[in-house]
């Protein structure tokens, strides 16, 4: 009686070498998709608290004295628009077919 393809073949040794490998990088790459989900609802949270305390020390800062010249918010205005501008830019050229490799 022969000895089965799995214990007596060696390419097919090396066949399910190969399949294991395969396997073991399918869920790698599962498990590192949970944790970019993870960390990117975590990185909204922190955003979001980030934007709520800002928020909130502006209106206190705002009430209780005018800490900023109207100069320097309109220099946050502008640059504010810049950034949008430039962030506009940047999704514009990530839509193109056109990339330099």
């Amino acid at each position: 009686m022969a000895p089965p393809a799995w214990l007596a073949d060696e390419n097919m040794h090396t066949a399910i070498k190969f399949q294991l490998k395969a396997d073991w990088c399918n869920e790698e790459r599962a498990h590192i998709m949970q944790e970019c989900c993870v960390l990117q609802e975590w990185m909204m949270a922190e955003w979001d608290a980030l934007q709520e305390a800002r928020t909130c020390a502006a209106a206190v800062y705002d009430s209780e004295n005018d800490w900023e010249s109207d100069e320097e918010r309109e220099n946050d205005k502008l640059i504010d628009e810049l950034e949008e501008a430039a962030l506009a830019g940047a999704y514009t050229d990530l839509d193109s077919d056109s990339y330099d490799i």
